[in-house]
């Protein structure tokens, strides 16, 4: 605030003190008004004996009595609204003092300002300043050479502020038709005049299933940090969503009037039938003669009673199938109660086999749950039978066969010095039925083969051996009239075959089996030929010997 510097002005001004306005406010037949005009005529004095012409400047319309400035709220009033100047002079303000202001001012009071185009503003008063009550202060209004003094009466006065918990309500949890939920909302006035509540009052779609109790609010007087309580109770009558609104009017100038959104869900109290698992698929084969079982639980996770009355197999192959230790039908399930029964699967044939099963129950949204029960079944497989081998030689040629045998998944070959198969090497000969191979003179196995599959491995084979004959040497010696001839044993050979020409390369050869004698001694006078021996065996034949000749007289 700036104070005049013009010490008699002061002096006038103070002539009318808050307490003198008072008593003038205060006398029968005196009101407001005249008292303004009252010290407005002081001012005019004041004026003239100046030398300024007042008569110049207008007021308009009277100034506010008091102008009220509410705590907490900064403020703003335009004060050149209620003068003009008949001469056509700008007006202009200033000279803002204290006429009657508390010693010393409140901070407050210190923000008051005044600027030339007449706008008066100051912060926000706290609630302290509520003791001023109403004060007054002075200004100029100049217009040329004419100047007018005004005082202004101000107030401070307080405002109710409603304060409501909680502002809303939102509750996903159902509510069940024929229960409530309640909540208790709190009114409070957190301002510093008091509050009037009018009325708390229920609207909206759903407003039926809801309603107000201990309702300690309405028609309610709430001084400054006074809280009071009501209850807002929810009594659904049928299933679903829902929304209502409570509206609180009260005095709050700001607030006059707030609404409380309610959003609740309601349902009916049901059984609800859960059936675990929902079906029984095993792609693994289940052989003939053998079975496998599914065990299912039935529970009531509803809050209701849960009647199953039958569980029943129906579908293509339902006489593959069995219902066992069937705990479920015609049975009652309280809230929260399980119970089991058996499927089982007993295969007659093999193929896909496929049933369901069908739960019938008072559950009001799945009245007959169905369980898919999809199986394989096939004829039990069992490790393969030992095959039959077969070993042929063609000159150093070996060739072993051996019969496919249904179910097998592979083969091993076996060989060894001796008959010894847990002495013989083992070699992995996978899905082939046959092998060949080039050996060296003299070469002698025993063979066998096994058979395999995923249910074991078949016996050994038969033992199979087999021997590479050696090429016999040859002797040819003539005496005279007399041939002799004789050649090498070869191991393994059971006979011997003597083939011979009257020159190499003869064609046709003449060929004689002489068992198993390695020579011989004849009399063939006047002769020439050419002779070989080859060896043989039950299983094949050696090389030719080297070719003899000779000559006889």
């Amino acid at each position: 605030m700036k104070d005049l510097n013009d010490t008699e002005k002061y002096l006038i001004f103070k002539k009318i003190t808050f307490n003198q306005r008072e008593n003038i406010m205060s006398q029968k037949g005196f009101c407001s008004k005249k008292m303004m005009m009252t010290l407005a005529a002081v001012l005019l004095i004041i004026s003239a004996s100046a030398g300024t012409v007042p008569a110049a400047i207008e007021q308009s319309f009277g100034l506010p009595e008091p102008l009220k400035v509410f705590v907490g709220k900064s403020f703003t009033y335009d004060l050149s609204k209620h003068f003009s100047e008949s001469q056509g002079n700008p007006l202009s303000y200033s000279e803002l003092v204290f006429l009657e202001p508390p010693t010393p001012p409140t901070n407050w009071m210190n923000s008051v300002t005044l600027s030339s185009s007449g706008i008066l503003s100051g912060g926000a008063p706290t609630s302290t300043d509520l003791e001023l009550e109403n004060f007054a202060i002075g200004f100029t209004v100049k217009a040329g050479a004419g100047t007018l003094a005004n005082p202004l009466y101000i107030r401070v006065v307080g405002e109710p502020n409603i304060a409501i918990t909680p502002v809303s309500v939102t509750d996903s949890t159902s509510v069940f038709v024929g229960e409530s939920s309640r909540k208790t909302f709190t009114v409070s006035n957190t301002g510093v005049a008091d509050l009037v509540v009018s009325t708390v009052v229920l609207s909206g779609s759903n407003a039926s299933e809801f309603t107000i109790q201990n309702d300690g609010c309405s028609n309610k007087i709430f001084t400054p940090g006074q809280s009071f309580t009501f209850d807002a109770v929810f009594f659904p009558t049928s299933a679903g969503s829902k929304t209502a609104n409570i509206t609180i009017s009260s005095t709050d100038p700001d607030s006059p009037r707030i609404d409380l959104p309610l959003t609740m869900s309601a349902a009916v109290r049901e059984p609800n039938i859960v059936v675990t698992p929902l079906f029984f698929v095993e792609s693994s084969p289940v052989f003939i003669g053998e079975s496998v079982r599914k065990t299912f639980t039935v529970s009531n996770s509803g809050l209701k009673e849960l009647a199953v009355s039958t569980v029943r197999l129906s579908g293509d192959n339902v006489s593959e199938f069995t219902l066992q230790n069937d705990l479920c039908s015609n049975k009652t399930f309280t809230p929260g109660l399980s119970a089991t029964f058996d499927a089982v699967f007993f295969p007659t044939t093999a193929g896909n086999k496929t049933a369901k099963i069908t739960v019938s129950s008072n559950d009001p949204d799945s009245p007959q749950v169905v369980l898919s029960l999809s199986m394989n079944s096939a004829s039990k497989l069992t490790a393969p039978p030992a095959p039959t081998l077969t070993v042929t030689i063609q000159g150093k040629k070996l060739t072993a066969s051996w019969f496919s045998s249904a179910n097998v998944t592979g083969y091993t070959f076996y060989y060894g010095a001796a008959a010894d198969t847990a002495s013989m090497t083992a070699i992995d000969a996978g899905t082939l039925t046959s092998y060949s191979t080039d050996l060296w003179e003299g070469a002698a196995f025993y063979l066998a083969i096994k058979a395999h599959n995923s249910a074991g491995t078949s016996n050994f084979s038969n033992i199979e051996f087999f021997r590479i004959l050696t090429t016999p040497v040859l002797t040819v010696s003539a005496s005279g009239s007399t041939v002799t001839a004789s050649w090498t044993a070869v191991p393994g050979a059971i006979g011997y075959t003597l083939y011979y020409a009257p020159y190499p390369n003869a064609d046709p050869i003449k060929s004689l089996d002489l068992g198993n004698q390695t020579g011989f001694s004849v009399s063939l006078p006047n002769s020439a030929f050419y002779i070989a021996v080859q060896a043989y065996n039950n299983q094949t034949t050696s090389g030719y010997s080297n070719i003899g000749n000779f000559i006889t007289k």
